[in-house]
């Protein structure tokens, strides 16, 4: 089955790729996207370097009942 050019389909997570900026949550304009996280220290990678801090995803969702599938979290 094609859908048309476009279609409107389901939004999901690639938490592989998801940074925690929360970017998407911001630009939403209906506010149904939720993200907790939490920020982690990673040692430093090299000597005399400053360790690192980097966010981490505890919780990501989305409430569909309120999505208008407009695709702004996508981009």
């Amino acid at each position: 089955m094609t859908l048309p050019e476009r279609s409107r389909g389901v939004i999901a997570l690639h938490e592989q790729r998801c940074t925690s900026c929360m970017v998407c949550a911001r630009e939403c304009p209906d506010w149904c996207i939720y993200i907790d996280s939490h920020k982690e220290t990673e040692p430093a990678s090299t000597e005399g370097a400053r360790p690192r801090t980097k966010h981490v995803l505890d919780r990501f969702a989305i409430d569909y009942a309120l999505c208008m599938y407009c695709g702004i979290c996508i981009e």
